[in-house]
């Protein structure tokens, strides 16, 4: 379990091992930063959905589960068989990032 530092944070993602199969179900979970109560807010939502469909566009995937809470996400992917987890979690985060900025 990731050690919290002194501001109650858990400070730098560790570099957990990950199974890297092409076409396998994928469960993940997102945490604002500081657990701000992000998806509260409509334009939150806005960007999560637009980066969600561009994701999907560019990298299909099938969404199994998807749970969203104010300050995280947990979400179920299945992958299509050319295709591996990072590819298609890097393009969604990438989208995502980009929305929210502007």
């Amino acid at each position: 379990m990731p050690h919290r530092d002194d501001k109650g944070s858990y400070g730098i993602m560790p570099n957990y091992i990950r199974a890297k199969f092409k076409g396998a179900y994928y469960f993940f979970t997102v945490v604002t930063y500081h657990r701000v109560k992000l998806f509260n807010k409509e334009y939150a939502r806005r960007c999560l959905r637009e980066a969600i469909h561009k994701t999907q566009s560019k990298r299909p995937y099938e969404t199994i589960a998807f749970c969203l809470l104010p300050d995280h996400l947990h979400c179920v992917w299945k992958l299509p068989q050319g295709d591996a987890v990072g590819c298609a979690l890097h393009t969604f985060f990438c989208l995502s990032f980009i929305c929210l900025e502007h």
